[in-house]
């Protein structure tokens, strides 16, 4: 019986040796802080002063409820605050794409579609000029070479025409010729020499005639055959001088013609190179608008997506920032909570007289 007794009195002591200690226990963890230790202090004036327990123990359960509470409402603002970054921020990487899109395309229609149709445009107006130029140096050369022509038939006129002169007078002298006086023979020898003097005929014929009219001066005219075959000869050269001039003249008509088609050609391919010149000219400028409307855009974007990065690092700094103080507030009320269900624990299971700070 007495060990029975004796083993009820060792755990009952035993037991409360162990509460002490659990006690104690709780006691140095409020201790850890300085919301423990306000709380220690309370439940040490509480004590002191033998104040109700169960109103020190609602006042705590009070306390927790309304740490859990905070943290709970800390928790709801910050998961809205974490939805509202993230449509945010996948908007602002949905509008960086769409201004990065936008400036690669544009910039790759400038760089690979509208600079080399500009410069190709700008080598053909170079090219139409450079034609033209061309052309009018062959219009120049065309009208040279017609001035020659011109000035060639003028002095083949005036040769030939001095050879029929020249022939005419000679035939005129010989065919007058009928038993001619010595007086009348030295007439004419005196005119054929003026006639052989003036002429200047350099044309095929020119030489054989002035051969005859000198052959003819040089006659005594007695012998008539003689007379008649150098007249024969001179009607036929005379022809022939006649068929050159007629075939020269036909050929300056001809040359006129040629020289008018070809002025009139070189001026029509003239102005069809300008009309070309016009046409690219405004396809020019209209490219090189386009050049500048595209390059002002591609700034424009890309000074948009700049600015889309710009709000995107500022929303992610910021949302990075909450999110510490965030973890630091959570982090706070877990602690007090702990400090709190520590105390409540505490005050429900010791005697709060026996509390030494």
């Amino acid at each position: 019986m007495k060990v029975t007794i004796f083993a009820i009195l060792f755990v009952s002591c035993l037991g409360f040796s162990m509460e002490q200690r659990l006690n104690q226990k709780h006691v140095e963890k409020l201790k850890e802080t300085k919301w423990g230790t306000t709380l220690l202090s309370m439940m040490q004036l509480h004590a002191k002063s033998n104040g109700p327990v169960q109103e020190l123990i609602q006042a705590i359960a009070d306390l927790i409820d309304d740490l859990e509470n905070e943290l709970e409402q800390l928790n709801l603002d910050f998961k809205v605050r974490t939805n509202e970054h993230n449509a945010i921020t996948t908007q602002l990487e949905l509008d960086i794409q769409a201004a990065t899109i936008d400036y690669q395309r544009t910039t790759d229609t400038i760089e690979n579609l509208l600079t080399p149709r500009r410069d190709q445009l700008k080598a053909k107006i170079d090219k139409l000029i450079d034609f033209q130029d061309g052309n009018r140096k062959n219009k120049d050369e065309t009208e040279l070479k017609r001035e020659q022509e011109r000035a060639d038939f003028e002095l083949q006129l005036e040769d030939f025409n001095s050879g029929i002169e020249a022939t005419d007078q000679a035939l005129n002298l010989l065919q007058s010729l009928r038993n001619p006086s010595l007086l009348e023979i030295k007439k004419i020898h005196v005119s054929l020499n003026v006639v052989a003097q003036k002429f200047k005929g350099h044309h095929l014929y020119g030489p054989l005639i002035k051969a005859l009219i000198t052959l003819a001066n040089q006659q005594n005219f007695t012998d008539q055959g003689i007379v008649q075959t150098i007249i024969d000869k001179l009607n036929e050269f005379r022809n022939q001088v006649v068929q050159a001039l007629n075939d020269a003249t036909a050929q300056e008509v001809q040359n006129l013609a040629d020289f008018e088609a070809r002025i009139h050609q070189l001026d029509q391919e003239f102005q069809e190179f300008a009309s070309q010149i016009t046409r690219i000219t405004i396809d020019l400028d209209a490219t090189v608008d386009k050049i500048q409307d595209l390059t002002q855009f591609a700034s424009q974007r890309d000074q948009d997506r700049q600015g889309y990065q710009g709000q995107l690092d500022i929303e992610n700094s910021t949302y990075a920032e909450e999110t510490q103080i965030y973890n630091d507030l959570k982090s706070q009320y877990i602690k007090e909570l702990g400090v709190a269900e520590t105390a409540q624990k505490l005050v429900e299971s010791a005697d709060l007289s026996g509390i030494k700070l």
